[in-house]
């Protein structure tokens, strides 16, 4: 397997810092190997994330539930294999699920009762989970911004956003396109 990345391109990370932290020294590595030119067997795993919701907050002193789908209307048109997932929220967030569904049928992904802001990462499957097509990938977040919550500002709305006191669904997988036998990788 192996993620193409196109000529020219930036590779961008983009680090968390706990408090306490300032001064100290980061180790962080990135390691690429690159496939020799015309290799041939090479399967493309892609990196994304399908499941995102930018348009919910969090009333000051409540809690909500939010949820995203992809796509959006229909089902996946092709079967994918998933090899690991991205569950992401920050700290109003509690629990996280993570399943596929089509019509009753469900295939779970990840379920996080006790969600923790320290906790985000891919996780990997023991072995890769096929969702066929037809079937829809969904998230569903449970943010508390109650005083039941130590990390929740309880007195002020939460919004979605990319800082570390916004709230975000933004659940990421990678994944390839299916063939057969890739549930037994």
């Amino acid at each position: 397997f192996g993620i193409n990345i196109k000529a020219g391109s930036k590779i961008v990370l983009q680090m968390h810092y706990p408090a306490g932290s300032a001064g100290q020294t980061d180790n962080t590595q990135i390691r690429l190997f690159f496939y020799p030119i015309g290799q041939t067997g090479v399967r493309q795993m892609i990196a994304s994330t399908p499941l995102q919701n930018w348009t919910f907050n969090i009333p000051a002193n409540s809690t909500k539930t939010v949820t995203a789908n992809y796509p959006t209307s229909g089902g996946l048109p092709s079967p994918i294999s998933v090899y690991s997932i991205f569950p992401h929220s920050h700290k109003v967030c509690t629990s996280i699920i993570n399943y596929a569904q089509n019509g009753s049928t469900i295939i779970p992904l990840c379920r996080v009762n006790k969600w923790n802001f320290e906790w985000q990462g891919f996780y990997t499957f023991p072995k890769m989970v096929k969702i066929p097509n037809g079937y829809t990938l969904k998230g569903t977040h449970l943010f508390d911004n109650t005083s039941a919550n130590p990390d929740a500002p309880v007195s002020t709305p939460v919004y979605a956003g990319v800082s570390t006191a916004d709230e975000m669904l933004f659940d990421g997988l990678m994944w390839t396109n299916y063939l057969p036998g890739d549930e037994l990788i």
